[in-house]
């Protein structure tokens, strides 16, 4: 059998990621299994397993990667100079958020997992680990941006 490549293993793991992406959205986090992602994902158990050593592992990477698709539309909105006021500001971060949704099958449900991550992260200390760092840049973005707005009156 011909070895892997670096990019056949990253499409192998991103196809399990979007596999436990549509299952979460269809049947939610909690009633989600391994095997379901495995079926979801046409890949055998083990190669599964060896990308991932369970569920949990899967919907912390899941939803991290969802974070950060949200995380990339909102840092140039974040950014700006100079930057916007507050009414401005809440438009184009929830244009960012939007379009970050509707940006394809490539990132089909990534910000939906988050969002459903981070409530979930709640009773999970693992997965709040991981929710916990992805959110700390955009918080300390807003606290940047919400200082520069004290400075300047």
């Amino acid at each position: 059998m011909a070895k892997l490549t670096a990019a056949d293993r990253e499409a192998r793991r991103d196809r399990i990621l979007q596999a436990a992406r549509d299952c979460v959205g269809r049947y939610g986090l909690e009633a989600v299994s391994m095997e379901m992602i495995i079926a979801a994902s046409g890949l055998s158990t083990g190669a599964v397993y060896r990308h991932f050593t369970g569920k949990g592992e899967i919907i912390a990477a899941a939803v991290v990667a969802g974070t950060h698709v949200v995380l990339r539309a909102l840092r140039p909105v974040l950014g700006q100079s100079p930057a916007p006021g507050l009414s401005e500001l809440v438009g184009q971060v929830l244009g960012a958020i939007g379009g970050s949704v509707r940006s394809g099958p490539a990132t089909a449900g990534r910000p939906a997992l988050s969002l459903h991550g981070w409530s979930h992260a709640q009773a999970d200390d693992r997965l709040a680990a991981a929710v916990r760092e992805s959110y700390r840049g955009v918080r300390r973005s807003f606290r940047d941006l919400a200082r520069t707005w004290t400075d300047g009156g």
